[in-house]
């Protein structure tokens, strides 16, 4: 039997956040890199990027 549930992502790839910000991947990984203060994580040589951190972050007026 299918289920069809779907789960509420709690993190973004790189590539997930930067469709959702209207941004390129290679713009969003030269604003991690100059940008301590962004909200995201390294998990396993891959960069993630929490969901609700990201929405408090762009709130905030923090992303230029």
């Amino acid at each position: 039997m299918k289920d069809n549930r779907t789960i509420e992502k709690l993190a973004y790839s790189v590539r997930e956040a930067a469709e959702a910000l209207g941004v390129s991947p290679a713009f969003l990984y030269r604003y991690i890199d100059t940008h301590i203060e962004f909200p995201h994580r390294r998990l396993d040589g891959r960069i993630v990027i929490p969901v609700k951190r990201l929405t408090d972050y762009i709130n905030a007026g923090k992303f230029d």
